[in-house]
This record gives structure tokens, C-alpha cells and sequence, in this order.
């Protein structure tokens, strides 16, 4: 059950990044209210060149040990054997350091409140919560 879970989770945010990408054209013309009132509050809006831009971000990045996985073999008396796979403390040291992170980032740029162009990147665990908001536009 578990598996079907993490399969169905990982299938929705496997397609965040074009439907983020795919969607934002559709705000260029449009009041900035309109783009707000989808992607949410802005995190940081400032002034460039004329122009006033806001800025969406989703960005998380951690640092973590985790113990190695070993594989292991039994074997015994009377014709039982048997192989696994475990974790296990090899010597000299049994973890190893895993770096996970996700970015979203969404910058529509504005002149006199309406949208006249806009700049994105990310990945796809990052974007998730903005295709979440975004995807009734696809349909």
C-alpha cells in the first residue's frame, strides 16, 4: 500500500515543472491581481529598470547521514541459506551523507500592475505546490 502511495505522490509532482512553466504565459496582458490571486502572495516583491517584479520562492535544502545498506548472506545447517539485504555498520565508519533539495522560483514582471513578461526555474519537487495551485488553468 505503501508503494502505490509514494507512486501516486511522486506521479503529481513529476509533472509540476511544465505545468508551471506552461501556465505562466497565460498571466503576460493580465492584471498583477489575477497572477496573485493563483500563485498566492508574493515572497519578495522590488523595483528594477521601470519595472516592479514579483518574486515566488520554494527552495529547501538539507544535509543528512544515513546509515549504509549492506548485503548480508546466511547460511546454515540441514540445506538453509539464505541472502538479505540490511543495514549494516561496515567498519570504518557506517553512514554516509545524502544532500536532498528542491527550488521553485517565479518572477513575473510588471509595469503599471499588468504582467509583461515573466521568469521561472525549478524542479519538480520544488514546484509542486505551485502546479497544485496552477493546474485548474490547464484544463
Amino acid at each position: 500500500m505503501r508503494v502505490l502511495l509514494f507512486a501516486f505522490l511522486m506521479s503529481l509532482s513529476a509533472c509540476s515543472v511544465p505545468v508551471v512553466r506552461d501556465t505562466l504565459p497565460n498571466f503576460n496582458g493580465k492584471h498583477v491581481d489575477y497572477a496573485v490571486s493563483w500563485l498566492g502572495i508574493p515572497d519578495r516583491t522590488y523595483e528594477f529598470d521601470g519595472n516592479r517584479i514579483l518574486e515566488w520562492n520554494n527552495s529547501y535544502s538539507e544535509t543528512y547521514s544515513r546509515p549504509r545498506a549492506s548485503l548480508g548472506g546466511v547460511f546454515g545447517s540441514g540445506g538453509y541459506s539464505g541472502v538479505g539485504v540490511g543495514v549494516g555498520f561496515p567498519l570504518g565508519g557506517g553512514y554516509e551523507t545524502e544532500r536532498y533539495s528542491q527550488n521553485c522560483q517565479i518572477k513575473l514582471i510588471t509595469r503599471d500592475d499588468i504582467v509583461r513578461g515573466y521568469e521561472f526555474d525549478g524542479d519538480d519537487n520544488g514546484c509542486a505546490k505551485y502546479a497544485k495551485r496552477l493546474r485548474p488553468l490547464t484544463q
